[in-house]
């Protein structure tokens, strides 16, 4: 009796591991794609760059994370497409200004620097995986012939 317990528990397990390896290639393998949009940047051919996107970086003298977050926005300037607007807010009142302008616009409440907005999107703070996030936000309006918003766009709207 206890055998025949312990075969239906491994015919049980062995049956959940089957399923589980079944669906994985049944839904999420990405591999049925003909066409996979890359998720960032670095993956992406020029070739499939069709739109065109502007970015509004603020930052501020000596904040840490605008450091970290620089190198990025130094390369996404070199990729066709992407046009990156800096604008320092800690020693620059103007810019400050349309910060605050731009953090009203978008329901932003606890403001800080960095912030970055892109589209129709805004990212407060920098870490890898906003980095991500944003990277795929700017692969999407490079990669479709639908216009991507400007930042401004929400300021007059």
């Amino acid at each position: 009796m206890e055998a025949e317990k312990k075969k239906l528990a491994l015919l049980s397990v062995a049956l959940i591991i089957v399923a589980s390896v079944g669906y994985y290639f049944l839904f999420d393998y990405e591999g049925w794609d003909d066409e996979e949009t890359p998720s960032d940047l670095s993956d992406l051919d020029p070739d499939d760059i069709v739109g065109e996107v502007t970015v509004y970086w603020f930052w501020g003298e000596g904040c840490s994370n605008c450091e970290k977050q620089k190198p990025e926005m130094d390369e996404w300037e070199k990729i066709e497409g992407i046009t990156v607007e800096r604008f320092e807010v800690y020693h620059n009142a103007t810019n400050r200004l349309l910060l605050e302008d731009m953090a009203e616009a978008y329901n932003i409440e606890n403001l800080g620097v960095p912030v970055t907005f892109g589209g129709d999107e805004y990212w407060l703070g920098f870490t890898e995986e906003k980095n991500e996030g944003m990277e795929e936000h700017l692969v999407d309006c490079l990669t479709t012939e639908d216009e991507c918003p400007h930042p401004e766009d929400k300021l007059d709207g």
